[in-house]
């Protein structure tokens, strides 16, 4: 495999899962990231996720894509963090 069609992998994957922060996103900002349980005389509050970490992880995908993007269209390096 070449270097070219391990680039073309990494950003199809990082495509994959740049689609599910933001569906976990949009998820957690349609319905909040925390719920709260009554349990008899016990009152519990849940958290789904961190909206913040979520948010951070979704602009690390996106600055990945274009570095490979970049690469790909002989514009960038081949040097990626992560």
């Amino acid at each position: 495999m070449s270097i070219q069609d391990d680039m073309i992998a990494r950003k199809t994957e990082l495509e994959r899962r740049l689609a599910l922060y933001r569906s976990a996103e949009a998820e957690i900002l349609t319905t909040g990231q925390s719920y709260a349980v009554d349990d008899l005389d016990l009152r519990r509050q849940l958290t789904h996720a961190d909206l913040s970490r979520i948010q951070k992880t979704i602009r690390y995908l996106e600055n990945q894509i274009m570095a490979v993007s970049s690469f790909l269209n002989g514009r960038g390096s081949c040097i990626f963090a992560g």
